[in-house]
């Protein structure tokens, strides 16, 4: 007996994402790659309905869906509309062979690629996409049969994913700021690059530092803030004694310095492309300013663990105790103070000796501390001394931090030691030389921009617009000057004519014959042609002169 069924048209086969594509969530050719590596991306697609049983069958391998006629890659540029099929070497001769569209059920695939676990691989040939930048990828099945209905009845798309092609090194912006050769203690000193850099943590650039031409320190020398565009650092006070460096000079080198994993150190872009080795290691030259340290203040932050309830007053009295003179904290002042959780943070600023009411103590010895880093230093390691525990005697940590404790139930972390100039090492030391003022702002400011084009002629382009500008300000004086030379020309003229005019007037009325008034008549004219030619002279010059200007 025949038995009838109905039978519903199922929708176009699903396609997903496998292998490092999907792992990645896209790809990235950057210059790590060599050769071929950057002209080809292995795409890997999977069957999810592969191994799915129902009731009665095992599903189909793609390429037996009677319904199924394209599965294919296609691509876009980011901002634009037109999808665009990704290409392949031809299977055959891929050396000469045409080349072919990325279509996984095309006739000239092998099909017996598709493993049992229905997993398909092939490569895309990425040449044709030609430009640098990033772009939308997509893998979806295409279906015929004509039928009528929703889109996935005839064709799906699989989630889209992000291509990115660069092959440009990040380089170095413009000059390190500040521009000026004397920098002090604690002043970020900043490098510019042409494009976001990587600044995860751990860093994966190393840096060095050189005082004085042979005293070497390592990268814990510096506290470095790494974000966009920029690697700033300031050097950390309290691994670096002011006293010993003020007036020296100093080397810094980042970037290709010292090992990691085996590997050399480098600044790398957002996409893992290093500086090139020719330029991988940046060298700044600076002087520390030699300042008056026994004018300087000295600022730090400090926590106290549960502590919230104390005022100020008490933790002045609290530190100048660590120093060894409760009585006297007039040199201690809080500039601030929040509570965080049980931890009270606050920053602490200590007074140069001339700043605070009187010395602390009755005798003005060495033990004292004369000057303001003196006192910090005597802070810290007095205090540490009560307590010399593993908890307590920590010192120092990654940002400079010490931790110590007095025997009883304060708790102190010491971080962000820096030394405050007096008021005439501020004024002597961070003017910037007026000729480098409009450089150094250009710089501040491309320094919060996210990118910067191809750079390289950047700081040329910059040199010349100053030149444009200071050439048509100089144009602009010497115009000025020449207007006030022909004023002052048309000036004397005009005076010379008219004590010539009162002459000839004078002239007239002092004839005494009948045949004056016609030599009266003649004498008017010839006044009036004088005017006239005046006027159009001077007419003449000023245009000349315009002309002259606006012509340059």
């Amino acid at each position: 007996q025949e038995e009838n069924f109905i039978q519903f048209v199922e929708p176009c086969p699903r396609v997903f994402w496998a292998g490092e594509l999907n792992r990645n969530r896209g790809f990235v050719v950057n210059t790590e790659l060599k050769g071929k590596e950057r002209e080809k991306v292995l795409v890997t697609i999977s069957n999810p309905n592969y191994n799915q049983k129902d009731n009665t069958f095992l599903r189909q391998k793609w390429r037996e869906d009677s319904r199924l006629e394209h599965i294919y890659v296609q691509y876009r540029r980011q901002g634009d509309f037109t999808w665009r099929t990704a290409r392949m070497d031809d299977p055959v001769d891929p050396v000469k062979g045409p080349k072919r569209d990325l279509d996984f059920v095309a006739d000239y695939v092998n099909h017996d690629l598709e493993t049992s676990y229905g997993y398909l691989t092939l490569t895309w040939n990425i040449q044709d996409l030609g430009l640098q930048g990033e772009y939308e990828i997509k893998v979806g099945t295409v279906c015929g049969g004509d039928v009528e209905g929703p889109d996935e009845l005839n064709k799906f798309d699989a989630p889209i994913l992000t291509g990115i092609i660069d092959l440009k090194h990040p380089k170095v912006y413009g000059k390190p700021l500040p521009l000026q050769d004397v920098v002090l203690i604690g002043e970020e000193i900043s490098v510019l690059f042409t494009e976001e850099i990587n600044c995860a943590r751990p860093f994966t650039f190393g840096a060095k530092v050189t005082i004085d031409g042979d005293d070497e320190r390592g990268m814990d020398t510096l506290q470095v803030n790494c974000e966009g565009r920029k690697i700033g650092f300031h050097f950390d006070q309290s691994r670096i004694n002011p006293e010993d460096v003020v007036g020296k000079s100093v080397t810094i080198e980042i970037g290709m310095v010292g090992m990691v994993g085996g590997q050399s150190k480098n600044v790398y872009d957002l996409n893992g492309n290093s500086l090139e080795t020719a330029d991988a290691v940046i060298t700044i030259s600076k002087t520390f300013a030699n300042l008056k340290l026994n004018e300087a203040s000295t600022r730090f932050i400090v926590e106290v663990d549960g502590k919230c309830d104390v005022d100020n007053e008490t933790l002045r009295t609290t530190i100048a105790s660590k120093i060894g003179k409760p009585d006297d904290a007039s040199r201690i002042y809080i500039d601030g103070t929040d509570c965080i959780g049980t931890k009270l943070v606050a920053t602490v600023i200590i007074l140069p000796k001339s700043k605070g009411r009187r010395m602390l103590g009755s005798v003005a010895n060495d033990d004292d501390g004369q000057q303001s880093i003196d006192l910090f230093y005597k802070f810290r390691d007095a205090a540490a001394a009560t307590d010399t525990s593993e908890e307590g005697r920590s010192l120092v940590g990654t940002a400079g931090s010490g931790k110590i404790k007095n025997g009883q139930d304060w708790s102190f972390i010491l971080r962000q030691m820096e030394v405050l100039p007096c008021e005439s090492d501020l004024k002597k030391f961070k003017n910037t030389d007026p000729d480098l003022i409009a450089e150094e702002k250009e710089l501040r400011r491309l320094a919060s921009a996210t990118n910067i084009a191809d750079n390289s002629d950047l700081p040329a382009v910059a040199s010349e617009i100053y030149a444009i500008q200071d050439k048509i300000e100089a144009g602009v004086r010497e115009y000025e000057t020449e207007i006030e030379e022909l004023k002052e020309t048309m000036k004397e003229m005009h005076e010379k004519d008219m004590k010539e005019m009162e002459e000839m007037i004078r002239e007239m009325y002092t004839r005494k014959d009948a045949s004056s008034k016609n030599e009266e008549w003649v004498l008017l004219s010839q006044v009036s042609i004088i005017i006239v030619a005046f006027l159009g002279i001077s007419a003449a010059l000023f245009v000349s002169r315009k002309q002259r200007f606006e012509g340059r």
